[in-house]
């Protein structure tokens, strides 16, 4: 459940400016699901659509971290498919799967015209991980070397 919410910082800080002194990790693994598993708990904020209709994947977790990215770089959770990713929770709280595909369908074209306009030296990194087609999202690992092509002081 990668989210703003689930990062946690190592130590309090009293400036920003101590970013640099702090590990961060991630927490509230309550809803951890393992890989193939079944996702039983989503935050349609942070979510990608195919949550609803796919066993887990490494790949969910890429894109809420590049959801979780973008909004931490925008300061905005606008995400064009928010309407639908809340419509799709509803229709799978009533087991009705049709309602959840025409959803999620829905979200993943609005998802494909969505241009996330965040800085351009993070613009390509952010859209990738946040690609509608799952197979083209980058690794962890694709993740961690595209950051330090980006900065090479990051991710040491």
């Amino acid at each position: 459940d990668v989210k703003p919410q689930n990062i946690f910082l190592s130590k309090e800080l009293k400036d920003p400016y101590e970013l640099d002194t702090v590990s961060f990790k991630l927490g509230d693994l309550g809803s951890a699901v393992r890989v193939d598993g079944k996702v039983k708990q989503i935050t349609p904020e942070y979510s990608p659509p195919e949550a609803f209709l796919e066993p887990a994947k490494p790949s969910f977790d890429i894109f809420a971290l590049g959801m979780t990215a973008y909004v931490l770089l925008t300061r905005r959770i606008d995400r064009p498919d928010l309407d639908e990713m809340n419509k799709a929770i509803d229709c799978y709280v009533k087991n009705d799967m049709t309602c959840v595909k025409n959803e999620v369908s829905t979200a993943m074209k609005k998802l494909m015209a969505w241009k996330v306009n965040v800085e351009p030296k993070v613009d390509f990194l952010i859209s990738s991980m946040l690609s509608v087609d799952s197979k083209k999202r980058p690794t962890a690992k694709e993740v961690v070397y595209m950051i330090k092509k980006i900065d090479p002081t990051i991710c040491t």
